[in-house]
């Protein structure tokens, strides 16, 4: 007897052995992980995303930081905080063991190791007074003419008293480079932020950071911009310099002091496309006195900012 085609399916299918209990156990049953597992089956596992440190201050390599205590402060605030628990536990250590008075307990000799503590918290209370000293000292030798660092409220004072020479959507857009660059870094980072002009070698305006210490612009013209801006100028495009101490003793900016900071980064502010002479196109140039100072997100920022000065 010939059965049709779908006859033929249907026997097949009728005549196909049952599953066994344990295979249809393993088809009715679903651990606890692929019942909470919302993903389709067939889906591929994500891609292993990329670790975003947490803050910039890690990336610089530390992360504790109290606005208005830092550098010098933070060290004597450091220092007289551990002497006073010194000696409160010293006198209370005696009260405890049976003395008489207060003033008894204090002035007991204090044992071995509590020198060693006290010794460690006065050396570190003795360089940040040092530390105090030498800024002290660079603060009354640095001229009135260098300008301070903006307020976060208002745009940088800077951007509008020396920009003479340029009209007002420029004047507007470096303050705006300006401020931008004063809210990319904290107040810890001592840096000096300068837009040049390179074919009348003028300063077009500059900031400096609250905690710039010496950083400031030369008094004096200067004759030439360096070795640096001349490349920037010649390959139209940025540089990066994370450690003066590997590159040449001649490698300077003659216009900035000290001329030889820690690390610097520079931008050309032209237009590939729309620019004809490079050397009308303004250049940013922001430096410090801290090595590796400018890591690579901020200067993708710097870079995006650079481009408002076309």
């Amino acid at each position: 007897m010939q059965l049709s085609p779908r006859l033929r399916h249907l026997y097949f299918i009728s005549c196909a052995p049952a599953p066994t209990t344990a295979a249809r156990h393993r088809k009715r049953y679903r651990s606890p992980c692929q019942m909470t597992d919302k993903r389709p089956r067939s889906a591929a596992p994500a891609a292993r995303k990329r670790y975003v440190r947490p803050a910039a201050a890690i990336e610089r390599g530390g992360g504790f930081y109290l606005p208005g205590i830092s550098g010098a402060r933070l060290r004597q605030f450091a220092g007289v905080t551990v002497l006073s628990l010194l000696l409160v536990n010293h006198g209370a250590m005696n009260w405890h063991e049976g003395a008489h008075s207060l003033v008894d307990a204090l002035l007991t000799p204090p044992a071995w190791d509590e020198w060693v503590s006290v010794l460690a918290a006065a050396t570190l209370l003795g360089v940040g007074l040092a530390e105090q000293r030498v800024q002290q000292k660079i603060a009354a030798a640095t001229p009135a003419s260098a300008v301070a660092a903006p307020s976060p409220s208002s745009p940088p004072a800077s951007a509008d008293a020396q920009n003479t020479d340029v009209d007002t959507a420029a004047s507007a857009a470096v303050a705006f480079v300006l401020q931008g660059i004063h809210s990319l870094f904290d107040e810890s980072l001592p840096y000096i932020a300068v837009i040049l002009r390179p074919d009348t070698r003028t300063v077009v305006a500059h900031t400096v950071s609250a905690g710039a210490g010496a950083l400031r612009l030369t008094d004096d013209a200067p004759v030439t911009l360096g070795e640096v801006i001349a490349r920037v100028l010649q390959a139209r495009r940025g540089i990066y310099l994370d450690r003066f101490d590997s590159v040449p003793a001649s490698v300077e900016f003659p216009f900035i002091a000290p001329a030889r900071p820690a690390s610097a980064v520079v931008e050309w502010c032209g237009d590939n496309a729309g620019t004809p002479d490079a050397a009308s196109a303004l250049i940013l140039l922001l430096a410090s006195t801290q090595p590796d100072a400018f890591p690579a997100a901020h200067r993708r920022w710097l870079r995006a900012l650079s481009r408002r000065l076309h």
